[in-house]
């Protein structure tokens, strides 16, 4: 689940469970050589291996909790036929307890699993039509993850973009609008969906596109391209000293941006020295803020620097 994923919470549960598994190992060590040793002992071993794969690939993890749930089954047989180790009822239950758990974990691990299998079949076949497929089935298997509907949605954004006919172009990007929708009511604190959606929706009324590209900017304020796409709607709205700020920005976030060639095309052409002038200030600010981080400061000045070698002056040394 999530929440044992992240934070605070999940980094409590990480530590106790570590100072259980340092704890347990220790007994275990000191124990005499019995069979119910010998499984404790490669339980925790695979418990172990099984914290190191989680976080290191998503498809193996479920082949590592398998080999660990007949580790605790083997744990839980080996009790009755070691009559040299004595272990209270009450333990044996807690082993029972762990094992049941361990397997409801898996049935609920399973549709993530399956659901991965199919993601990755997706990008096995150049058919756009296939891929949507895979991604939709992949999507309905785990309704409740954002993620499969995200790629779906994203994928067929991408689809639209190369459509021939204008109202299938069109219908795609409604639907993709819709599909990444449901993803923020499941979290709404996604800011790569608040920007795609900024972007899907710049060519209509610029009302929707400007709330999705500041939620986007409040999420992640040094993200590139929501700055430039803000930029947009607010030159669409008439907005002409915002889109001037919100433009120094996007060079701010990305330097590279000044050198890219929608400077030479109107209205961007007309707004490139203001945009200048204004990229100038907010380096000077930044560099004096006490509050802008050590580390990043030097970043600044060779931005600065790059963008006077730019404007014909003298190269970073």
């Amino acid at each position: 689940l999530p929440i044992f994923d992240h934070g605070l919470f999940g980094l409590g549960w990480a530590i106790g469970i570590g100072i259980l598994l340092v704890h347990g190992t220790w007994r275990w060590l000191k124990a005499p050589p019995s069979t119910l040793r010998t499984f404790a002992l490669a339980s925790s071993v695979a418990l172990f291996g099984y914290g190191v794969v989680f976080i290191t690939d998503y498809q193996l993890k479920v082949v590592a909790i398998n080999f660990t749930l007949g580790l605790e089954a083997g744990l839980i047989m080996a009790y009755p036929i070691d009559k040299n180790t004595s272990l209270k009822p009450i333990k044996r239950w807690a082993g029972i307890t762990l094992f049941a758990l361990a397997s409801i974990i898996l049935i609920l691990l399973s549709p993530e699993w399956y659901a991965r299998k199919i993601y990755w079949e997706a990008w096995l076949t150049d058919s756009p039509t296939e891929i949507l497929s895979h991604l939709e089935r992949a999507a309905r298997i785990v309704p409740d993850n954002p993620f499969y509907l995200n790629q779906l949605a994203l994928k067929r954004a991408r689809l639209a973009e190369s459509e021939t006919d204008a109202s299938a172009a069109t219908a795609s990007r409604l639907k993709a609008r819709e599909e990444l929708t449901r993803s923020l009511e499941m979290d709404p604190n996604q800011e790569p969906v608040h920007a795609a959606l900024g972007w899907l929706w710049i060519m209509e009324p610029p009302g929707e596109a400007e709330r999705h590209f500041r939620t986007a900017i409040k999420l992640l304020p040094d993200r590139d391209t929501v700055h430039f796409g803000l930029a947009i709607c607010l030159l669409n709205q008439k907005e002409t000293a915002g889109a001037i700020d919100e433009l120094a920005l996007e060079c701010l976030a990305d330097p590279i941006f000044i050198t890219t060639p929608v400077w030479q095309q109107e209205p961007f052409k007309a707004l490139r020295q203001a945009t200048i002038e204004r990229l100038q200030a907010d380096y000077s600010r930044a560099s004096e803020d006490p509050k802008s981080p050590a580390w990043r400061k030097p970043y600044y000045v060779y931005a600065c620097a790059f963008l006077r070698w730019w404007l014909g002056g003298p190269a970073p040394t």
